[in-house]
């Protein structure tokens, strides 16, 4: 993990979108950042995305948070659920992994669904390891589908007021 965390190109995940996340930060401030991948590559990604500072620490939980369960497992939402004293209706999943959107929903969390741009055009952004689990946004799971993280405000403008507090 740390090899990865220190070596990764992390350009691939900035390219082309310097500012975009920008716009989230309102919804951001709300939220937990819940992955399955290591803690400190997570961690260099999002410093390398520049949203580091709004997760921080005492809000990332990665897949080191969560052992010995991660997603999908109900284990995993739990230790998120307990850590906030949240009820899952009081939380928002915004995901790409149907697998983690139907668990979250079978939890009683609103669903927010990314679909990436080249799933709208029949085309899979998506690497091998994940074609089974390939976003649908017809799936009864999906409460919000959108294509992009940024466009959240468009579809869930309550969450972006300069007011929005919890």
């Amino acid at each position: 993990a740390h090899y990865w965390a220190e070596n990764l190109d992390y350009t691939m995940l900035t390219k082309g979108q310097e500012n975009k996340l920008k716009i989230c930060i309102p919804f951001f401030h709300l939220a937990t950042y819940q992955i399955n991948g290591p803690r400190a590559y997570v961690k260099r990604a999002l410093i390398e995305l520049g949203i580091w500072e709004i997760f921080g620490e005492e809000r990332l939980y990665a897949v080191n948070d969560v052992l010995p369960y991660c997603k999908p497992e109900p284990e995993a939402f739990e230790v998120i659920f307990k850590a906030f004293s949240l009820k899952p209706e009081e939380c928002i999943m915004v995901e790409d992994s149907m697998k983690n959107i139907r668990m979250a929903k079978k939890l009683g969390l609103t669903t927010v669904l990314v679909t990436g741009s080249k799933i709208s055009s029949g085309e899979s952004g998506m690497d091998s390891a994940k074609s089974t689990d390939l976003p649908d946004s017809s799936d009864p799971a999906v409460d919000i589908a959108v294509e992009q993280v940024e466009d959240l405000a468009k579809h869930m403008p309550q969450y972006f007021s300069k007011n929005a507090t919890s």
